[in-house]
């Protein structure tokens, strides 16, 4: 930071990233380092969630415990003073997990706070702006580049900003084996998870839920002289196990959510054909294209972006997830295709009943106009 730069920072990512066990251990490291005698004092830090935070006051409750101050003096002038003047700390570190939550539900672009959560949020960015006030903010949330982002930093609340990538397959899998070691499951369950988790939202709380379900599938099936045998030959927990954990645990509109926009619209476009009674015509994923593009009709903002590349690599995940199956028994590998007109006549078919992908679409994407009309667009060409 430097001088007269307000004092926040924006931790950004998709959820299950590892955002906020970040910040703990960075709390917990800080608070290690300040612990001789010979450095200067160390920070109070008050961590709260943002679904906890009703108005300023409860703000300034929490502050004013973090500060240990005497709950008769707990107002925001003050905590205010103390945070100036105060000689019990060197200064107070607020994380607020979920800062999101504090923005009102109506879209605002005014710079003035219209509810009480936004009222906090316009106090506590004032205050990290505020050179004499020794105060920081961080706040942790899964809004990247989007409009509540966007709206945080109207509060002053976002002057510098860390991302959070999503875990890829590799790091997935490093994970699970920390966790349980590579002797207790077998290598191509994790793969499988991890691959699977990877292509939808990245989320390691996701990977090892799913994990966790297996094991217990596993340990079910087994006899207690099974259970008790400490000689394992090879891994118990086996592929099949972590198929139907998978299964058993998939929230489908989780996995929708989790999806960029590109990737919904084809999903809507994919729903909508199946719903079509037109037995006759088999499903291709060249046809999948086709109407995709008949659903676009020439929409200047996706239609451009979907290269042929873009579309095969968005379909891969739908694989991944098993929102979408090939109609013979080879898996789709699109990095393993030696040319795309291969790949254009390859049959498919929805992984899962249509009425459970329709619902989780309808509950992900039902309120928002755009994928309605692109589903009944592919709709009426498919029925024309």
């Amino acid at each position: 930071q430097e001088e007269g730069d307000p004092a926040s920072l924006y931790v950004c990512g998709a959820p299950g990233v590892g955002k906020t066990t970040s910040i703990k251990w960075a709390i917990k490291e800080a608070k290690r380092s300040f612990s001789g005698d010979q450095v200067p004092q160390c920070p109070s830090f008050c961590f709260v969630s943002g679904a906890d935070i009703a108005s300023a006051s409860s703000v300034i409750e929490s502050i004013a415990n973090a500060l240990s101050m005497n709950p008769k003096r707990n107002s925001i002038e003050n905590v205010r003073k103390t945070l100036v003047w105060g000689k019990k700390c060197s200064c107070l570190i607020m994380v607020i997990d979920e800062i999101e939550l504090l923005l009102s539900d109506k879209s605002s672009t005014s710079d003035k706070p219209v509810t009480s959560g936004e009222e906090a949020l316009k106090m506590l960015g004032d205050w990290s702006a505020a050179q004499d006030v020794r105060f920081a903010l961080i706040g942790i949330s899964n809004s990247i580049g989007n409009q509540q982002a966007k709206r945080l930093q109207k509060f002053g609340l976002a002057h510098s900003t860390v991302t959070f990538s999503s875990y890829r397959v590799k790091d997935l899998i490093k994970i699970v084996e920390d966790r349980v070691g590579s002797k207790i499951i077998d290598p191509k369950a994790i793969q499988f998870v991890a691959k699977k988790v990877a292509a939808t939202s990245g989320d390691a709380r996701k990977v090892l839920e799913i994990t966790s379900t297996a094991v217990a599938k596993c340990l079910e099936s087994l006899s207690p002289e099974e259970r008790n045998d400490t000689k394992l030959e090879k891994p118990i927990v086996s592929l099949k196990f972590m198929l139907k954990a998978s299964k058993d645990t998939t929230k489908y509109a989780d996995v929708i959510e989790h999806l960029p926009p590109l990737g919904k619209i084809i999903l809507c476009v994919a729903v909508s054909l199946n719903s079509v009674e037109k037995a006759s015509d088999e499903m291709s994923l060249g046809m999948l294209r086709h109407y995709v593009f008949e659903a676009l009709d020439n929409d200047p903002i996706y239609g451009d972006d979907l290269s042929i590349d873009t579309f095969f690599n968005l379909v891969q995940q739908f694989f991944d997830a098993g929102l979408l199956l090939t109609g013979t028994a080879e898996p789709f590998d699109v990095s393993s295709a030696h040319d795309f007109a291969n790949l254009y006549s390859k049959p498919i078919r929805l992984g899962v009943q249509l009425h459970d992908v329709e619902s989780a679409v309808e509950e992900t994407l039902g309120e928002q106009d755009m994928y309605r009309r692109i589903m009944e667009k592919a709709k009426n060409a498919r029925r024309g």
